[in-house]
Formats: C-alpha cells, sequence, structure tokens
C-alpha cells in the first residue's frame, strides 16, 4: 500500500510498522510502553511526542520528518540477506526481530556497548 504525503501519522506509523514486519507489542516494548498506548497513536486517537517520533523513526529506519503529514516515506532499506551468515534477514526469529528493534532506539555509545559485549560473549564460546 502506498501512502500519500496527506497520510495522518497514524497511518504511517502503521504503514512502516507493517513493512518491518513487527507487531504493535514489539514496537510497544521498544518504546517500553503498553500495546494500548502505541495503538491509540496508529488509530489516531493521540499522538507521539516529538522525542517518541525519533525514537519510532529509529526503529522504523526512516527520517523523522517522513512520519510528518505532508511527507512521502523513504525507507533506508535493509538487505535481504545477513552478510555473514548468508541467512535471509525475514527468518529471524521473533526474540531476535525484537532484539534488533530495541537496538534501534539507543543511541550511538549505547550501540556500541551492546556490540562489544556481544562480540566478547561470541569469543568466549569459541
Amino acid at each position: 500500500m502506498k501512502l500519500s504525503k496527506d497520510n495522518s501519522i497514524g497511518e504511517k506509523l502503521k504503514e512502516c510498522r507493517l513493512n518491518c514486519a513487527l507487531s504493535q507489542q514489539q514496537v510497544a516494548d521498544a518504546l517500553n510502553m503498553d500495546r494500548s498506548g502505541y495503538t491509540k497513536w496508529e488509530n489516531n486517537v493521540s499522538q507521539p511526542s516529538l522525542e517518541t517520533l525519533a525514537k519510532l523513526a529509529k526503529i522504523f529506519c526512516v527520517d523523522i520528518k517522513a512520519l510528518l503529514p505532508g511527507e512521502d516515506i523513504l525507507y533506508a532499506g535493509l538487505k535481504d540477506v545477513d552478510a555473514e551468515s548468508e541467512e535471509p534477514l525475514y527468518l529471524l526469529s521473533k526474540e531476535e526481530q525484537a532484539l534488533i528493534v530495541k537496538f534501534r532506539v539507543l543511541d550511538r555509545r549505547e550501540k556500541l556497548s551492546v556490540i562489544n559485549k556481544i562480540n566478547k560473549l561470541v569469543k568466549d564460546k569459541q
């Protein structure tokens, strides 16, 4: 479904979420909130704060402006295959998807910390 520039924030959130193959619960979990609160945004009952829109843009890999009325949504684009394992990305488990969603909300320093911890755990297993 192609949305026009004039679609509401809620419609854009829903399109982005579906494009990323995420459930409302997964997005709500990444934002540390109840699913019902997120659902209200998609249904245009209420709207997220600007700070939360920035987090949502990171989760959905879009520019924050794309979530606002009057802007087209341009996706950053994801590769279909993981570079290291060469497995299709759509084969990620629900748990792996949830981790990715949460990772996208972190700032650069926090992401580096997580990556370093994962690298250490993997090295220790070898």
